[in-house]
């Protein structure tokens, strides 16, 4: 139901999709557990306080990226880093809409992905928007 909605109130502001993908994908694709190999192979990546991080110090950032709990699940940005991986292959430009609240993880996405050599998304931060719709 909800995404049926989401899709019905895209449309309503002339938006569509060529096709939907979803993060599991890339978990059950192996796509997540290449990432984290990747980046394990850094000197940037080590297991510390219970989960693995990549320390992005020297990039600027004084908060650890955390890629895998204790348990060894991934987090959201680690699926999310293979997502824009595969998307990187599959256009020429990468646009990401995110509210003000994701300024630092996104900020830490893009150098991970610096990182791997792969695209950069541009980034679009927003924190309040106004629409007028005609019903």
């Amino acid at each position: 139901m909800l995404e049926w909605y989401l899709k019905e109130t895209l449309h309503k502001i002339n938006i569509y999709h060529d096709s939907y993908h979803w993060e599991s994908e890339f978990v059950r694709n192996g796509e997540v557990k290449r990432i984290v190999n990747e980046l394990s192979n850094t000197e940037l990546a080590d297991w510390e306080d219970g989960a693995f991080q990549l320390d992005l110090n020297r990039y600027g950032f004084e908060k650890k990226m955390i890629l895998l709990r204790a348990n060894g699940t991934s987090l959201y940005i680690t699926r999310d880093l293979a997502y824009h991986r595969w998307k990187a292959a599959h256009c020429d430009r990468m646009i990401d809409i995110l509210g003000a609240d994701h300024k630092l993880v996104s900020s830490q996405l893009k150098t991970a992905l610096r990182i791997l050599g792969v695209m950069e998304p541009e980034i679009v931060i927003f924190e309040f928007v106004s629409l007028q719709m005609a019903l």
